[in-house]
Parts: structure tokens; sequence; C-alpha cells
């Protein structure tokens, strides 16, 4: 090997190294971008969770009782529309079909109900007709 060759070797290898050194400085310093940038995140985080701890959050009713409140509002809702305690006019029709021979799914169709509910409506119209002396709605 020459004299030559031998420098040219030692300086491709130094340059080598060198851009080597520049490529692992560079991505050290952002990593340590990036350790500042998480450090910050996560003092945010602490702060808002010590906040959080002094002034706790109230913690949400019960199911039950936002249940209960739900249905009261949903009674109230319908006795508004329907009149203060009046059956809607379909419903007192239940009696007068259930009477003359239909099915409560019969009866839930021609009244865009339920069949559940249609069936509960007839059971309700006989109770009533029973409790008036056999009279109908």
């Amino acid at each position: 090997m020459t004299m030559t060759t031998y420098i040219f070797a030692v300086t491709a290898l130094s340059v080598l190294c060198a851009v080597g050194f520049l490529v692992l400085a560079a991505r050290a310093a952002r990593l340590r971008r990036h350790v500042h940038d998480l450090q910050e995140a996560l003092s945010v985080v602490t702060e808002r969770l010590a906040g959080l701890e002094e002034h706790p959050v109230a913690a949400p009713p019960e199911p039950k009782v936002f249940k209960a409140s739900l249905d009261e509002a949903r009674i109230k809702a319908r006795l508004e529309v329907t009149g203060g305690g009046q059956a809607p006019e379909k419903y007192r029709y239940v009696a007068s079909m259930a009477a003359r021979g239909m099915s409560p799914a019969e009866i839930a169709e021609v009244l865009k109900i339920s069949p559940r509910e249609a069936d509960q409506l007839v059971r309700l119209a006989q109770v009533a007709r029973k409790g008036m002396g056999g009279d109908s709605l």
C-alpha cells in the first residue's frame, strides 16, 4: 500500500466517522427535545390531577333515582299532552274494539301501537268493564 492510498483511506474513514457522529448528535438533540416536551406534558397533567383532588367532582346521581325522575317526567308530559288524565282517543277505542271481538294484535295494527300495549289495554278495559258492572268504556 502506498502512502497516498493510506492517507486517502484514513481521510475517508475520518469523514465517515465525523458524519456518523453528526447524525448521532442530531438524533440525540431530537430525543432531548422530545423528552423535554414529555416532561412538560407530564407536569401539566400532574397539576390538573392535583386540582381534581383538591376539588372533587360530585358523584353522578344514582341510576335508580335518575330513572325514577325520568319516568315521572315522561308521565307528566303524557298527562299534559293528553289533557290532564283523560285517555287519548285511540285508547278509548280499545274497549269497543275488544267488545266487538277484535284480538289485541288486530287492535294494535289498527291503532298503530305495539301488540303488548294493545294486550294491556284490552285487559284494562275488561277490568274497567267489570268494575262498572259490565258497562263498556
